[in-house]
């Protein structure tokens, strides 16, 4: 399943102030993948999880829901499969194989 909104894992990622702690450059951000662009300041991830463990993510409070463009506007059409004719063995062949088996 893709995301829409996913934290900024391009190399090399821009770290930013985290909101919660004031650390600087220990906060990565979510991004939008429909557009490139970053999510607001509050969606993000601090790197520092032992003593700070802020991480807001936009899946969580309904941002996701109200702002969530479809990646993909076009519907894969899947057509049924004929099933395959079954095959038969020629019973001289078949019996044949059965010889000189103890």
């Amino acid at each position: 399943m893709a995301y829409t909104y996913t934290l900024d894992n391009r190399k090399p990622h821009k770290k930013f102030k985290c909101p919660n702690c004031g650390e600087q450059k220990s906060f990565v951000r979510y991004i939008d993948r429909t557009t490139d662009n970053y999510l607001p300041e509050q969606y993000g991830k601090c790197d520092r999880e032992i003593n700070c463990g802020y991480h807001n993510n936009p899946y969580k409070d309904g941002y996701a829901k109200e702002n969530m463009k479809p990646l993909h506007d076009k519907y894969i059409l899947k057509r049924p499969i004929p099933p395959i004719p079954p095959t038969f063995i020629n019973n001289d062949l078949f019996f044949g194989t059965l010889r000189h088996h103890d």
